[in-house]
């Protein structure tokens, strides 16, 4: 009898893990420390730091600290014929601006039909193309990317990926967005606003992509349709008007990258029209970057520059133009697979039209990052 136990209690140990062989834990903890010299100001526009970096001490010099995590959790499952069947929940803690959001909740199932998503995820040109500028360089507090746009991590969305065709694959998605708060400063004065959907898909993608040995292109086009606004009367007015007239958002985007051994090239380039709901507004820009590899060594250097029309002091029409520059050089060294010290330098501007005041910010940084 007690053979039997001890050989039974034997047996569910370790038939347990098998239980759980499907459920994965992974993520990255990024300890960063940033030395601020503001020239002038902290540099915003339209409701957000200058190309997304973020900067805790308005119009102060000094040292700064952030605090990432990453935690992402994974469930697979074979469903059989070649089917299976991945669930997604990444959660995020960011203590420089003590925010606690879930990122991507996701189900997504794939087969020799290529890829169904399903659930909150960011929409395709974030994703793939924008999204290559605020993870080029080392720093997670650091960022090129294309800032006050209608692209973002979305409830409601759905998407479907093709398999490799001779290098090429084609994508589109959609989201049913129904409900977002745009930020008070946002607004030219307005109270924060909330946005809701008039459409059964309110935002939709195509994604053209073709890759082939070190080079890789890929093609968005992006339309977000009328959506109606509440918020202070007269700006609410305006913008329902602008987007009944103008069907809201549209932007084609493209990103080329390359590769020529350790060395890596990338290249995006973006025009939006009608940018975040304004009617006439308008932005285009292009980030590029390069990234060397020598051992444990990574050398990066990245360069963006947008233009804004009728968008730099709040989202009315008419507002002055602007263009926008920046770059950053970076450093990293890996200690091992999941370990690694870097460094960074980023300066940036904003160089204005009319009588608004320009907006310089040059930051250093310095960090440790832990992937498990």
């Amino acid at each position: 009898m007690k053979k039997t136990i001890i050989a039974a209690a034997i047996a569910a140990v370790v038939a347990a893990p098998a239980a759980f062989a499907e459920v994965s834990i992974s993520g990255q903890i990024n300890q960063e420390f940033t030395f601020d010299n503001d020239d002038s100001t902290n540099a915003t526009r339209n409701g957000g730091a200058l190309f997304g970096a973020t900067d805790s001490n308005a119009g102060e010099d000094g040292m700064e600290q952030d605090t990432n995590v990453d935690v992402v959790l994974k469930s697979t499952e074979d469903l059989g014929n070649g089917m299976k069947v991945t669930a997604t929940i990444h959660l995020l803690k960011d203590h420089g601006s003590d925010a606690n959001v879930t990122a991507n909740e996701t189900i997504a199932v794939a087969g020799d039909f290529g890829t169904v998503v399903v659930g909150r995820m960011e929409d395709v040109t974030e994703s793939k193309i924008s999204g290559a500028a605020d993870t080029w360089d080392p720093m997670d507090g650091f960022s090129l990317e294309l800032q006050a746009t209608a692209s973002a991590r979305t409830n409601g969305g759905v998407a479907y990926v093709s398999p490799s065709m001779n290098g090429f694959t084609v994508g589109i998605a959609g989201f049913a967005v129904e409900s977002a708060t745009i930020a008070a400063a946002d607004w030219a004065g307005a109270n924060a606003a909330q946005v809701d959907a008039s459409d059964n898909l309110d935002a939709t993608e195509i994604m053209l992509s073709y890759a082939n040995g070190p080079l890789a292109v890929t093609y968005t086009r992006e339309d977000f349709k009328d959506i109606n606004i509440t918020g202070a009367a007269a700006d609410a007015a305006a913008l329902v008007a602008a987007n009944a007239a103008t069907g809201g958002e549209q932007s084609d985007n493209l990103r080329v990258d390359y590769k020529m051994g350790d060395l890596a090239f990338v290249m995006t380039y973006q025009d939006r029209e009608n940018t975040n709901m304004v009617a006439n507004a308008e932005v285009d820009g292009y980030f590029a970057g390069a990234k060397y590899t020598m051992g444990a060594n990574e050398f990066t250097l990245g360069y963006a520059e947008h233009d804004y029309n009728a968008q730099a002091t709040g989202n009315a029409a008419g507002g002055e133009t602007s263009e926008d520059s920046g770059y950053i050089v970076g450093f990293k060294h890996n200690m091992s697979k999941n370990t690694g010290i870097y460094a960074a330098y980023q300066s940036q501007e904003i160089d204005f039209s009319g009588a608004t005041a320009d907006l310089d910010d040059d930051r250093f940084g310095v960090g440790i990052q832990h992937k498990f």
